[in-house]
């Protein structure tokens, strides 16, 4: 449950943050929100499982009005236990022996080698009427060594995402896809390393565009987002570099 905010810490500048992660925030935000309301679902104590910096789960805290996070994560140091956080944000290395409202999994399930073990985990810690909410980088072929560098097993496809859901006893609610703009970018790489042989990028996570791009790029990805978004609420997974999921205990 290393998530990738450790994996990169210290080499970005922790307030400034990638468009990608801006626009993942509001994505997560918008279709954690629908689906509570749709389920009449009052959220208000979420468990972050592979929460790294925490940035996110603050966010989303905030996004959402929630009451508390646990922010799970194994790597966590005895330092990170005393800086990472606030007053609603508490991060732990172990799963609190209680159940949530909604469990976020938001890149994480890629990195380990049991997949179905975890999805378990925060299945167990939801109560009855509680939301999972996932995201994973999506379609195999698209691995390159950016995704060697940042520790993922595998990447999924809508359907195999959904298969693990299920394998998992829980009940897929609505899939999407997200950032299909990037496609192009990411087959464009993966065709010249391809030809020219694997190689690990350096600086995983640096951004450092100035207020007028970041804002830009934000912008784009965030229109991108919002059209996957609304497909998904038509049954159409749209095809992009993310795939996510709202599940829930079966009915």
């Amino acid at each position: 449950m290393r998530a990738m905010d450790l994996v990169e810490r210290g080499r970005h500048d922790p307030r400034r943050r990638h468009p990608w992660e801006q626009a993942r925030r509001r994505l997560i935000a918008g279709i954690t929100s629908r689906a509570a309301t749709a389920l009449s679902l009052d959220l208000r104590d979420v468990l972050d499982i592979g929460s790294g910096d925490a940035w996110l789960a603050e966010r989303l805290a905030d996004d959402l009005g929630l009451r508390h996070v646990d922010a799970l994560d194994i790597a966590y140091t005895d330092a990170d236990l005393r800086t990472i956080g606030d007053d609603r944000v508490t991060p732990v290395r172990c799963c609190p022996d209680r159940t949530y409202d909604a469990a976020f999994l938001l890149d994480v399930i890629e990195h380990v080698d049991d997949d179905l073990a975890l999805l378990r985990l925060a299945k167990e810690h939801l109560h009855e009427r509680g939301i999972l909410v996932v995201s994973v980088p999506a379609w195999p072929r698209l691995a390159t060594s950016h995704d060697i560098a940042l520790g993922h097993r595998r990447r999924y496809t809508p359907t195999s995402l959904r298969a693990a859901l299920v394998e998992a006893d829980l009940q897929p609610v609505q899939i999407g896809g997200a950032f299909g703009l990037l496609l192009p970018v990411r087959a464009t790489q993966r065709a010249l390393e391809y030809r020219r042989g694997a190689r690990v990028l350096p600086h995983l996570g640096t951004w450092e565009g100035g207020a007028l791009v970041t804002h830009a790029l934000s912008t784009v990805l965030w229109l991108d987002v919002t059209v996957g978004r609304t497909l998904a609420g038509a049954g159409i997974a749209a095809p992009g570099l993310s795939v996510w999921a709202i599940a829930t205990h079966p009915r």
